[in-house]
């Protein structure tokens, strides 16, 4: 939760830290992935924001709300194929 109010507050730099320190204290918890992910992906970093997702789905597979979100940042880097 303070990592998203921080985004909120578009003080991005201490949201990406405090996504950090939730995935390195449970890794296996997909949600700091996936929100991690739209960050970046609004920073147009779409590399991280893809994998991001794709480490979100490793512990969530058929989560529809992270398949979406990476099929739209490979729609959004033109990769037709992967979206």
């Amino acid at each position: 939760n303070k990592a998203a109010a921080y985004e909120a507050m578009h003080n991005y730099k201490s949201a990406l830290q405090n996504y950090d320190l939730a995935i390195a204290v449970n890794p296996d918890n997909p949600i700091p992935y996936y929100n991690r992910g739209k960050l970046y992906q609004k920073r147009k970093d779409l590399g991280k924001a893809i994998e991001d997702y794709s480490s979100a789905l490793h512990s969530d597979p058929e989560n529809s709300k992270f398949l979406l979100a990476r099929a739209q940042a490979y729609y959004a880097q033109g990769d037709l194929a992967l979206a």
